[in-house]
């Protein structure tokens, strides 16, 4: 009938009231039986059903006695009755009930009080069940079995002998009342608990949304890193820093100068950027290693100062650039938050939004990085080998505005001293690593390096001494010659190494390649053949990569799994001048100075036969990759079979970079063979595969650009060697591929919203396309090919509408194209009736105020200029402006786009000042997020040029066009018509200048470059031939 199960809380509250109970037995009470209590309040009932409405006695007490019962042993041990204290109970109860049945208004009291507390109980063991573990609901519970069991304490004082002597005297009013507080504080205890319950209830479904958004926000940050894409730093932080002896590189950070670095406060006069350089091979990765190892001591993870850090590798063209540098910094830097910071998700949001599936320039990366930095009390930036960064001059200047410009930001930086570099870092603190500072920590190094060597300890301490006096501080020397040593066949061989110690790195690698040269012809052609790959390939290949690009026969150009060399023999050979790093066993050279000493002109010059048969020319080791990657191609049935990346595990590197490695090669007949054929059988399949495999953007302008360098690469080949050349225009296939639904839009491509509705399809693809049709429609214009490209898009156009329908939103991409091409070709009008149909559906479909909706809009705007109707195109702008306003930064790419068409329609409108003020902020965020030799950076800079020669200050104009000239020429090149227009403008900054001579020079330059780019008969060609036939005639004038 009743559950005899324990409680923990139960024992807690009978412990608590045990000890305020006197240990005087109560001998006078006569036990009982809980049946017998139950028999005697049967009885009580039939006396009480003829005189009172109270409802069965029994029925309102049961819930308590379940309870007595239930813990009856319980209460037996604790409360230290006797032989049964809970008879005692049962006998107490039994009593009072019977005396106090005879006053019927306080027997319906202690019936009261007996069945409020039963009817609670059995809900207290339910929530004892249920919050088992949770402390505060079981403190609540204690208070509650206290008063419980405080009562059945009372209820045994009546059977004391003096209340059994004076039972009709008591005081019933007393007794009442004291029970009355009993039942306040059950009351009160009770709302306690049920505060604690919900309190904990609340705490589980805050914790349960909690887990639910950290299970979102888990899956989101694993999305936004993979988005970031950062170079895995840690691996190169854990290789440097395996080569790192314990207790060097000490001196570092006891100079007081870097004590201040490294504290975590931010002093106003603190150097916050240090430049450390020194010599090749003095160690500066592994000081770099070093500082990242102390500052992650001094700031663990849990003091919230994120170390940032970053190695720089001249073999990996592609991670030296600032876009990878940013990226790593934001990953690391992100790693360090709880929350994922809004700037970061809108970002990725946008991105996604816009088809691009990885971080780029027009995420503003810099900008995200700021945002972040701004999170944290304090953050520590390290790059390490600036040097091996070619493109430093723009992006460094970049790093060190952003630390100088936040007060909780330090970097340090590791370099040679190279002068530009110097001229950065001028203005900061400046670290040389000299043979005196790691003359310690090369001795420490020698002492476990010789050590390790096990020869006798007399030769041990001779190597020693000599290394050392030797080593000129230059830590990869004493390497490299403890290596040698390490073959030394007996004492005599050291006797001689140590006798002829070469001079200087170079001494070193010429010492290696001597010994190489001892081998037999194959095991020689392997050598070289790795240290080829090694110093050109513009990625550090992997091993399963190499091994597929070292079973190509050479002699033959044909694909040979035999002749896959042993790794084992590679590394043989290579030591020390090659290693392999990581997981992934990527090749590496061991230093940058290898490169530099087997490609020195000195090395091919010179009289020594063994330096000369190593030397590796530039443009010989570039037609060896690209005639290895052809043939690979060729050969091997990869088009079929590219899921198959164990069989064709080098096909990827090789579809990416044959042609960059192509055009930087030399002259060759049978290379430019080799080139023609693969173009006859795998061209259209090779761009495809091109598209799929790098899908984060279609590579339209670097594909026309590696086309150009192509076909100036044939026309640098000798007259005998020049062959019928397969006629390249990949324009057509790039074209043909952003029609393709299947192709375009691969699940990374088009980044679907959740929707995935006909909408918010437009949103990732269409968006991009209409990106690429401009750059298109530019090459279009630039080669006079406009109808060409007018009548692609008007029929494919026609087929969408037969299958779509006319007002289809997959329509208006290809309506909005076309009507680039109209403007292109003149027919302006037609061009805004275009962009006004695609406009209507737009509105209609996706809304008013819907990315592409305003992009249309803006498109009609520049229409409008064009048209001369200024105020009709100053309100689309202005409109368009107000929407992207609404969700995107301020220096987002699109505001930044619709600011200047805005200022070029305020030009137009002769609002020169306000064009000025608009051109200069769009200027200043592309110059930050896109850097400033970006085309669209230049095209601002060029309309803000102009700004200023229409105001007449011509100076200030002429500054600033010939700055863009510069930077064109370096980038684009002397014959780009983008080049060949800016001189157009210097020249005309030059007529107003009344330097009619320097004009008329420069306006020759542009004709004599258009004529040849563009041809006679080009707009631009005929502008700049009446140009200049209008300044001869004005300095004929001048001269009479």
């Amino acid at each position: 009938m009743y559950n005899r199960s324990g409680s923990a809380a139960f024992n807690d509250a009978l412990q608590q009231y045990n000890r305020t109970l006197s240990s005087k037995p109560l001998k006078q009470l006569s036990p009982a039986s809980a049946e017998e209590l139950l028999e005697q309040v049967k009885k009580m009932e039939e006396s009480h059903r003829t005189k009172s409405r109270s409802r069965a006695i029994i029925r309102r007490i049961e819930p308590f006695l379940n309870f007595v019962n239930r813990y009856s042993e319980t209460v037996s041990i604790a409360i230290q009755y006797n032989t049964k204290p809970a008879a005692l109970v049962w006998g107490g109860m039994k009593i009072l009930l019977e005396l106090a049945s005879s006053y019927g208004k306080y027997f319906e009291r202690l019936l009261v009080m007996i069945e409020v507390i039963g009817d609670k109980l059995p809900l207290y063991k339910d929530y004892e069940d249920l919050f088992r573990d949770s402390d505060r609901p079981k403190r609540a519970l204690i208070l509650l079995y206290c008063d419980t069991i405080e009562f059945l304490g009372h209820a045994m004082k009546p059977f004391k002998s003096t209340f059994l002597r004076n039972i009709r005297a008591v005081a019933w009013k007393s007794f009442d009342q004291h029970f009355e507080e009993i039942l306040r504080r059950v009351e009160w205890h009770d709302s306690l608990l049920r505060q604690e319950i919900q309190l904990l209830h609340m705490q589980k479904i805050h914790g349960e949304i909690n887990a639910a958004d950290e299970e979102r926000n888990s899956s989101t940050r694993l999305a936004i890193m993979d988005w970031l894409s950062p170079v895995d730093s840690e691996t190169d932080f854990i290789r440097e820093d395996g080569k790192r002896e314990p207790r060097t590189n000490e001196w570092l950070f006891s100079e007081s100068s870097m004590i201040d670095w490294t504290s975590d406060t931010n002093k106003a006069d603190t150097n916050r950027v240090v430049w450390v350089n020194g010599i090749p091979g003095c160690g500066k990765s592994i000081l770099c290693s070093s500082a990242i190892r102390e500052l992650r001591h001094r700031f663990p993870v849990n003091s919230h100062i994120p170390i940032a850090f970053f190695f720089c590798d001249q073999k990996d063209s592609a991670r030296n650039k600032l876009d990878s540098i940013l990226r790593t910094w934001i990953s690391q830097l992100l790693s360090q938050c709880q929350y994922i910071p809004d700037s970061i998700r809108a970002a990725f949001d946008i991105s996604r939004h816009n088809g691009r599936p990885r971080i780029s320039p027009a995420d503003q990366p810099i900008k995200l990085l700021r945002d972040l930095v701004e999170r944290f009390s304090q953050c520590y930036f390290v790059l390490d080998a600036l040097d091996e960064c070619e493109d430093r001059r723009e992006f460094m200047p970049v790093l060190v505005d952003m630390v100088e410009s936040a007060n909780n930001a330090k970097l340090l930086v590791t370099s040679r001293n190279l002068y530009d570099i110097g001229a950065i870092f001028s203005k900061h603190l400046v670290v040389e690593i000299t043979t005196e500072t790691v003359h310690r920590d090369v001795d420490t190094y020698l002492t476990s390096a010789v050590a390790r060597l096990n020869f006798e300890e007399s030769y041990q301490k001779k190597i020693h001494k000599r290394l050392l006096d030797g080593s000129g501080g230059m830590f990869l020397w004493v390497h490299l010659m403890v290596e040698n040593l390490r073959f030394a066949t007996s004492p005599y061989d050291i006797e001689e190494q140590l006798e002829s110690l070469p001079t200087g790195l170079e001494g070193v690698y010429q010492k290696i390649l001597d010994k190489l040269d001892s081998e037999g012809p194959n095991r020689r052609a392997l050598v070289k053949k790795v240290l080829l790959w090694a110093c050109f390939c513009d990625r550090p290949l992997e091993w399963r990569e190499l091994r597929h690009a070292f079973s190509i026969d050479e002699e033959e150009l044909t694909f040979n799994s035999k002749k896959t060399p042993w790794k084992t023999a590679i590394l043989e050979l290579g030591a020390p001048l090659v290693e392999f790093h990581g997981t992934e066993q990527t090749l590496h050279l061991t230093h940058l100075s290898v490169k530099e000493f087997l490609t020195s002109p000195q090395i091919g010059a010179g009289s020594n036969y063994i330096m000369n048969r190593h030397f590796i020319p530039t443009e010989f080791a570039h037609g060896k990759i690209a005639a290895s990657c052809l043939a690979y191609l060729t050969a091997s049935e990869w088009s079929s079979n590219l899921e198959s990346t164990e069989n064709y595990s080098f096909v990827t590197y090789a579809i990416a970079q044959w042609c960059s490695h192509l055009v930087r090669a030399a002259s060759s007949g049978p290379l430019l063979a080799q080139t023609n054929q693969f173009l006859i059988l795998f061209e259209r399949v090779w761009l495809q595969t091109l598209v799929r495999l790098f899908p984060s953007a279609l590579p339209v302008q670097k594909l026309l650009s590696w086309e150009r360098q192509l076909n100036a690469w044939r026309e640098k080949q000798t007259d005998a060697d020049k062959i019928q050349f397969h006629r390249t225009d990949w324009i057509l296939y790039i074209q043909e591929f952003i029609v393709d639904d299947a192709l375009f839009n691969s699940p990374i491509l088009r980044a679907r919203s959740a929707t995935g509705t006909e909408n918010s399809v437009w949103d990732a693809a269409d968006l991009s396309r209409l990106m690429i049709l401009r750059d298109i429609a530019r090459v279009y214009t630039q080669s006079g090919r406009l109808a060409v490209a007018e009548q692609w898009l008007d029929e494919t156009l026609q087929k969408r509408v037969e299958i779509y329908g006319l007002g289809s939103v997959k329509t208006l991409w290809l309506m909005n194209s076309l009507a680039i091409i109209y403007d292109q070709q003149g027919r302006t009008a037609e061009a805004k009736q275009m962009h006004m149909q695609a406009l209507e559906i737009q509105e209609d479909h996706l809304g008013p105020e819907h990315p592409a909706t305003i992009w249309t809009v803006n498109d009609l705007g520049r229409i409008c200029r064009h048209l001369g109707e200024l105020s009709e195109a100053e309100n689309m702008h202005l409109r368009a402006l107000a929407a992207q306003e609404k969700v995107l930064p301020p220096d987002h790419p699109e505001i930044i786009w619709t600011l200047n068409t805005l200022a070029r329609t305020y030009r137009k409108q002769k609002r020169l000042e306000k064009a000025i003020e608009l051109h200069k902020s769009a200027l200043k965020s592309q110059k930050l997020t896109m850097g400033c030799d970006h085309p669209h950076t230049l095209w601002t800079a060029s309309d803000l040029g102009r700004c200023y020669r229409e105001l007449g200050e011509l100076e200030l104009a002429l500054r600033t066009q010939r700055e863009v000239l510069e930077r064109r020429t370096e980038a684009l090149g002397k014959q780009h018509p983008d080049t060949l227009w800016t001189v157009n403008d210097v020249g005309i900054i030059h007529e107003q200048l009344g330097k009619l001579d320097e004009a008329i020079l420069l306006q020759e330059t542009a004709l004599q470059g258009q004529e040849v780019v563009l041809g006679h008969e080009h707009e631009h060609t005929k502008w700049t031939r009446m140009t200049l036939e209008s300044l001869r005639n004005k300095s004929v004038g001048a001269n009479e």
